[in-house]
């Protein structure tokens, strides 16, 4: 699935006019929080990462994809990248076939909160160019 997602990823941002990494199971600093984090997959603001990790600031898409992890990733995970206002958080959700989207974090939560199934689109709230037909992903 993080194959398949990887390649998504560097194909979708060649249509996007932002200018945007590609970061693939690479640590993340969540300051606020005094964590490092290695979200799945993350798109992120090109620039020089060499003496630093980028943060939330720098971040436009978390994806993790989980399985035996789900329970975690919608649970301490999804609080700590909410508290640090990581501005989109994308869980996919591979027992059930489908992907839960966080967006609009406030006060330690998510805000919005909506679910996928593997035959629908999602488009991501914060890079209106990036959308993942999810039945590229169940096939």
């Amino acid at each position: 699935m993080i194959c398949l997602l990887t390649v998504w990823a560097f194909a979708v941002l060649s249509n996007v006019n932002e200018q945007l990494e590609v970061r693939v199971q690479l640590s993340m600093d969540l300051t606020e929080q005094a964590s490092v984090v290695s979200p799945d997959l993350m798109l992120v603001t090109a620039r020089s990462y060499a003496n630093r990790r980028p943060t939330a600031a720098d971040t436009h898409l978390f994806v993790e994809v989980s399985d035996s992890s789900l329970k975690y990733d919608l649970g301490a995970k999804l609080a700590l990248y909410a508290e640090a206002e990581v501005v989109e958080y994308w869980v996919i959700d591979i027992p059930h076939r489908s992907i839960i989207v966080h967006r609009d974090p406030a006060d330690g939560r998510y805000r919005t909160v909506q679910s996928f199934d593997e035959h629908e689109t999602v488009q991501s709230a914060s890079t209106p160019e990036i959308s993942l037909v999810l039945s590229t992903l169940f096939r």
